[in-house]
């Protein structure tokens, strides 16, 4: 009751409905502290980003959080010292490049303050037998940790633009899979490359300002898409909708399009599940590029919530698909993501479908199945990192009710 209070009071009777600003509701949220009233919904930034929960559970997802980047960069360091010795000063730069490019000054002098202090003869026991290097080696690895220092700091404007770095990745991948693979790449009906996509076409599909299913169904129709062409184009769109194509509408509009062309049965969902699948894997570069690129997954996640009488009117109707259809594909898709951002998706699904329902999780029979709650809060517990009390009081901060 409090929480009903609380929205009611700051915007009035159902002042944050399906269509307010995310990123106005949570701001609200965080600088009051407080909760939200259903169907207030989460900032772009996720579920744990309005400091809506509570500080114990804000503190242990900080203490998870350094311990994976504890392991990120013991899995980095271990790939790099696989890397041929040819090889690791182009990676060395890359990775020195990536940090200009995102660290703030503060941190890089700090990194090279670091690198200079361990240079071969700063310390008898840095692991390499410092005083026997010598006077001279010791003198020059000084110079080059000062030199370094000031070249991360003094560089940080300087970096290789993002499309050399890219092109430089891109590069290495297709060397590495024309030495892996000699055979032609697969090819679309269109007769495209696998991989090379259908960019263009999807930008302006989703800057045409077609709203409607039928004016976006009769754009998609005219490219005449194969069956081999189907799978490429819907990755395209996709993609194109995370990079921010389309405004701030556009992964809304992507998720829409497909699943409608899927109720049409003109894409398969195999087809919506392995395009997920495979961006999974790199959304947290998409988020970097264009804050809520990961919308599309609880959009479309959401729309293809299987209808249900008399709770989920609204949802996708086929044959054979049902929640446990349903929950194995957005538990399949949403694996591969980071865990943390995995949580953020499902929560605003959870949140979405009460909006479109108008009832609680727990009020809608759907749910009441075959310990359906329970299969999602346990994942929900593993993803975020969290015991089931602190699960749940996150969910209660967004009014989800499970």
């Amino acid at each position: 009751h409090d929480v009903e209070k609380h929205c009611e009071d700051a915007h009035g009777e159902g002042a944050l409905g399906a269509g307010a600003g995310w990123e106005t509701s949570a701001a609200w949220i965080a600088a009051r502290g407080e909760t939200s009233k259903f169907p207030c919904e989460p900032s772009s930034r996720g579920a744990g980003a309005s400091g809506a929960v509570s500080d114990k559970a804000l503190e242990n997802k900080q203490i998870v959080k350094m311990r994976k980047v504890e392991a990120l960069v013991r899995q980095l360091l271990d790939e790099w010292t696989t890397l041929d010795e040819a090889k690791k000063p182009e990676s060395f730069d890359l990775i020195a490049t990536k940090f200009m490019e995102r660290v703030e000054p503060k941190y890089l002098a700090q990194m090279a303050e670091k690198f200079g202090g361990s240079a071969p003869g700063a310390s008898a026991s840095n692991g390499h037998g410092g005083a026997d290097w010598g006077k001279e080696e010791s003198e020059a690895g000084f110079e080059e940790g000062a030199e370094m220092a000031e070249e991360v700091v003094d560089g940080v404007e300087e970096a290789v633009p993002e499309e050399e770095a890219e092109a430089t990745w891109a590069e290495a991948e297709a060397e590495a899979d024309a030495e892996a693979e000699e055979e032609p790449a697969p090819r679309g009906g269109g007769g495209r490359a696998v991989g090379v996509g259908y960019a263009e076409e999807m930008k302006a599909l989703l800057k045409s300002g077609h709203k409607t299913d039928a004016a976006l169904m009769e754009v998609w129709s005219s490219h005449a898409f194969t069956a081999e062409d189907v799978p490429l184009a819907v990755a395209s769109l996709f993609e194109a909708a995370m990079r921010g194509e389309g405004g701030a509408t556009g992964t809304e509009v992507a998720a829409r399009l497909v699943v409608e062309l899927a109720r049409k049965q003109q894409v398969e969902l195999k087809t919506i599940e392995h395009a997920l699948s495979a961006a999974s894997g790199t959304l947290e570069d998409l988020v970097q590029e264009n804050e809520t690129a990961w919308h599309l997954y609880s959009h479309v996640i959401m729309l293809l919530f299987p209808k249900t009488v008399p709770s989920t009117t609204w949802g996708f109707l086929q044959r054979g698909w049902n929640w446990a259809s349903w929950w194995a594909m957005a538990t399949k898709v949403l694996e591969g993501a980071d865990h943390f951002r995995a949580f953020d998706i499902l929560v605003l699904v959870l949140q979405m479908i009460q909006d479109k329902s108008g009832a609680k999780i727990r009020q809608q029979q759907v749910w009441k199945e075959a310990g359906r709650a329970g299969k999602v809060k346990a994942v929900l517990c593993r993803w975020g990192e969290m015991d089931d009390a602190s699960t749940m009081e996150t969910l209660q901060a967004y009014s989800v009710e499970i």
